[in-house]
């Protein structure tokens, strides 16, 4: 009895795996066209003298998404 319990768990471990792993991806949201609000750009403050380095910036972000960022910058 015990052989064939183990042998029943793990074939309901196994259907419970496959199972979640199968399960269709949740919906991403997309963006709708609309038209984006007046921005007002403040004053870049001076750098102090002597400042100098390298700003990484690490981004997962769409073509359109890398256009607007270096419009930004």
């Amino acid at each position: 009895m015990s052989k064939r319990l183990w042998t029943y768990l793990g074939i309901l471990i196994i259907a419970a795996m496959l199972i979640t792993a199968c399960k269709p991806a949740a919906p991403q949201a997309t963006p709708t066209a609309t038209s984006a609000p007046a921005v007002t750009q403040a004053p870049t403050p001076e750098a102090p003298k002597g400042v100098k380095g390298k700003i990484v910036l690490w981004h997962a972000w769409k073509e359109n998404e890398i256009a607007s960022l270096n419009e930004v910058i």
